[in-house]
């Protein structure tokens, strides 16, 4: 229900789903024609072969188609993967290149519809959002953008805006240009593909027009299909099994791994390293450095007996050379003593 709120933005975005729906005459006509009518000549038979490059700047239409009775280019992958999508044409899984773009054609028709109705003339579903909302004001930037966005969309297709000539203009020497659909293409498929729009906004208008309840009782008796739908035929969840929880569970393995493989074997090595490093210790403080210490000690205290007598008195020094010349007499008499017996 916001269209007396933002009305510029309800007419624009009107316009932008015509557009996208491939309503006649707006500019996503002519893009989804092309490509239904190039699908409706796949199925039957007649894809085209597409040709590279094109005359340059002032070469001539019979020049170009000279050059190209005289020389054969080579094939590009362009060309290549054309032969290849195109080998096809005309068995009877290539209708499904036609039908299933058509059927698409008809779903995007019918939910940008549902989206435009229920957003500017259904019934609010939040209130605070909606009051928002409704007492916002779209400044003119954003009006004007708009506007501009949706004329693009309504008039792109036509020739006078020359758009072609200028997408052309970009175009490299050695492009592929590409296929263009016979008429008949043109002729078997304006009927479906008009009637794509009308459909999708009949359906559309039909079920959303008082809110949600008819789509409700559409839903029940389909319900599995609508929630099989809904969560995006289970892509999530096979996301989450596969992928999310795939890499978890790997990321549980390696960590497992680097835990009791990796860092138990760093562990088992630092700790036999530290009991290298505890022998070594030990051997170095108790045998290296014991004998030295004890060589060190015992040569302290040799040196501490030695300098005892060494006090720096004279008297001292008399007494011992007396008491050393007494004793020297005492032993030489005793020895002499012990002869003469």
């Amino acid at each position: 229900g916001l269209w007396k709120a933002i009305p510029v933005t309800c007419v624009t975005f009107l316009v932008g789903v015509l557009a996208i729906a491939g309503v006649s005459y707006t500019s996503g006509y002519y893009s989804k024609h092309l490509i239904l009518a190039n699908a409706y000549d796949y199925t039957q038979g007649r894809a085209s072969t597409p040709h590279e490059g094109h005359a340059g700047h002032g070469e001539t239409a019979s020049e170009g188609a000279s050059h190209e009775a005289t020389e054969t280019p080579a094939p590009t992958a362009a060309s290549q993967a054309v032969a290849i999508l195109t080998g096809g044409a005309g068995k009877p899984f290539a209708k499904l290149f036609y039908y299933l773009p058509l059927g698409i054609a008809y779903v995007t028709s019918f939910y940008m519809f549902r989206l435009w109705w229920l957003t500017f003339f259904g019934t609010p579903r939040d209130e605070h959002v909606h009051h928002h909302a409704e007492h916002g004001h779209m400044p003119w930037v954003m009006n004007t953008a708009l506007i501009v966005l949706a004329a693009g969309a309504l008039l792109c297709g036509y020739e006078f805006m020359h758009f072609a000539g200028w997408i052309e203009s970009t175009r490299p020497a050695r492009a592929w240009i590409g296929l263009e659909p016979v008429g008949e293409a043109h002729e078997a498929i304006r009927y479906p593909a008009m009637l794509a729009a009308v459909v999708g906004f009949g359906l559309a208008f039909v079920i959303y027009r008082k809110g949600f309840n008819v789509a409700a009782a559409i839903r029940r008796p389909i319900e599995p299909i609508y929630q099989l739908v809904h969560r995006k035929f289970l892509f999530d969840e096979l996301y989450d099994a596969t992928f999310v929880k795939g890499t978890l569970a790997l990321c549980r393995a390696c960590n497992l791994w680097d835990k009791y493989v990796i860092d138990a074997l760093v562990n088992l090595l630092g700790a036999l390293t530290k009991a290298v490093a505890i022998i070594s210790g030990w051997f170095d403080n108790r045998g290296i450095d014991g004998a030295a210490n004890g060589l060190a000690a015992a040569t302290l205290y040799a040196g501490t007996l030695a300098r005892a007598p060494q006090t720096g008195r004279v008297r001292n020094y008399v007494l011992y050379m007396v008491a050393g010349f007494v004793l020297a007499v005492g032993i030489l008499l005793l020895v002499r003593s012990f002869g003469n017996a």
